[in-house]
């Protein structure tokens, strides 16, 4: 197991340098030091290793993941537990669709939202 975790972070590191991120460190600490889902750390955690020592931890750490994972393709997965480097395909394509099962959900709950303003309009023009 551990060759096998030190061989897909290797790859990832061959594949995204971190000199070539901005953002490299958080990068480089996801891949050190959260291989897979059991590894994972939270937005507190990373802030802490890379450095950001006052109260912004949490809009740093989340707006810098956010920037990464959108521009650069990096297999950052974020979760309950926290985030971490997908080692398999398989856990990329887990959070997709959950991601997708969650949006599905949040534009249920839109409709509803339009449905009951449709009816309190419809109520105060009465």
């Amino acid at each position: 197991m551990k060759n096998t975790m030190e061989t897909i972070r290797q790859k990832l590191l061959e594949v995204f340098p971190p000199e070539t991120i901005i953002s490299g460190r958080i990068w480089l600490i996801l891949v050190e030091k959260a291989l897979g889902p059991d590894n994972a750390l939270t937005a507190e955690q990373l802030g802490v290793l890379s450095g950001v020592e006052d109260d912004r931890w949490q809009t740093v750490t989340r707006g810098t993941l956010r920037r990464l994972v959108r521009t650069t393709g990096l297999p950052i997965v974020g979760g309950s537990r926290g985030y971490y480097v997908a080692t398999s395909p398989q856990q990329l394509r887990e959070r997709a669709d959950s991601l997708r099962r969650r949006a599905r959900e949040v534009e249920r709950r839109a409709e509803a939202l339009d449905q009951t303003a449709d009816q309190l309009q419809e109520a105060l023009a009465n």
